[in-house]
């Protein structure tokens, strides 16, 4: 026989987003539609960053992270892209 009990989860829900490049803070619709995007890095062993094995994390607005990649990234539907 199994018994059970009742608990209580608690969740997080993301409520504000502030881009950390140009500082905008997105609105309610911004949040719904994830026009914000968050880069999360480890860098390895002799790593550019401060040191070995550091985590940068940068929250992005939409707008700043096409202006920071839109030189160099490919666009497209993702299936047609998957191969390269």
């Amino acid at each position: 026989m199994k018994k059970f009990k009742e608990k209580q989860v608690v969740e997080k829900e993301i409520v504000s987003v502030t881009c950390d490049r140009c500082g905008h803070e997105l609105d309610d619709k911004e949040l719904r539609y994830g026009k914000y995007h968050t880069i999360k890095y480890t860098g390895g062993y002799w790593s550019d960053w401060p040191g070995d094995l550091d985590t940068v994390i940068a929250d992005l607005c939409e707008s700043c992270l096409k202006e920071l990649i839109e030189d160099f990234a490919e666009v497209g539907y993702y299936r047609n892209m998957k191969d390269k």
